[in-house]
């Protein structure tokens, strides 16, 4: 029944154009399909987001660039760095896992996420506007299944 919901839903967003709603509650997931977009303005709530398309919620911005299986999990150092106000920042997953890749202050506090969920093998790049963010140092961290790495972010404006 939810998945015909949620069909409806996206199958009427598009037909009505660019000015459609998708809400999903507390532990509702979303599966998409290989090579399908999806997109919003705002990003909230709870949820799991996955699949092998391009996701992208307000600042943040998750592309595959190929489903080529990498040999080992990465998080690549961000660019540019330092950057005002976007940049760029690759990861590589060689199977499926639930990743958790996040952005934190200096304080430890969580700013952004990037992308929380189960993700297929292949090559990622993240693009994330900071625009909302002020001028500092931040840290992005992945956990993905025992990989955990941190990197450094200069913001300045």
């Amino acid at each position: 029944m939810k998945r015909l919901i949620i069909f409806i839903i996206l199958l009427y967003a598009a037909v009505a154009g660019s000015q459609s709603v998708l809400t999903y509650g507390t532990g509702t997931s979303i599966g998409v399909l290989t090579g399908a977009d999806l997109c919003a303005n705002i990003k909230y709530g709870s949820g799991i987001l996955y699949g092998g398309g391009t996701f992208c919620g307000g600042s943040i911005y998750v592309k595959t660039l190929s489903t080529e299986i990498p040999d080992r999990f990465d998080l690549q150092q961000n660019y540019p760095n330092p950057f005002n106000p976007v940049t760029v920042i690759k990861y590589q997953l060689p199977k499926i896992v639930f990743i958790s890749l996040k952005v934190y202050d200096q304080l430890g506090k969580e700013v952004e996420v990037i992308y929380e969920g189960r993700q297929e093998p292949g090559y990622y790049e993240a693009t994330l506007d900071g625009s909302g963010l002020a001028s500092g140092i931040y840290f992005c961290r992945i956990y993905a299944g025992d990989f955990v790495k941190v990197i450094v972010l200069s913001l300045v404006k």
